[in-house]
């Protein structure tokens, strides 16, 4: 190979630089920036791109603003690699990183769940949780399953009634 690029295998396994890190679609190939597609979009499940794939995105740029790096080390995986990283691995906390980033890490780690259900459902949910989070406020998750609003609810009962009062959940 050449000085300062990476060697290139036959087929379609190759290394990631960050050249290689912007892939182009034409004709059914990947498209984006591999380090910031989320697990549907890196796999190719394009059926399944939705605005949580864009909160995804989101999430690895706020990861990458706050720890000065991105979630997942990707330079001189193969692409197969990269993808199986994206979509198996989890990144390592914030506040391993850096201990003042554990109240901010619930956010991301949530914009970055692995399953597009369990992810901040839009940009302006993720918003809402970033702005309760510089206010002080609790952070309250938006876009959650309904088994989760009722378990909010129910919470929310008990916190005005004290322990064992009635709640309602109308």
């Amino acid at each position: 190979p050449a000085a300062g690029k990476p060697p290139r295998y036959a087929g379609t396994c190759r290394t990631l630089s960050e050249e290689d890190a912007r892939a182009k679609m034409d004709a059914g190939e990947l498209m984006g920036t591999v380090p910031y597609m989320s697990p549907e979009q890196v796999t190719g499940n394009l059926a399944d791109l939705d605005a949580r794939s864009d909160t995804y995105a989101l999430g690895v740029i706020a990861y990458e603003l706050l720890a000065g790096r991105l979630p997942y080390d990707l330079k001189g995986k193969s692409l197969e690699e990269a993808v199986r990283i994206i979509t198996d691995e989890n990144a390592p906390s914030l506040s391993s990183i850096d201990p003042q980033l554990a109240g901010v890490e619930s956010i991301i780690r949530k914009a970055l769940a692995k399953n597009r259900d369990d992810r901040i459902q839009s940009a302006a949910d993720f918003s809402q949780m970033v702005r309760q989070y510089l206010k002080g406020e609790k952070v309250i998750p938006t876009g959650v399953g309904l088994a989760r609003k009722i378990f909010q609810r129910i919470r929310l009962g008990f916190s005005r009634h004290g322990k064992g009062g009635n709640c309602s959940l109308t």
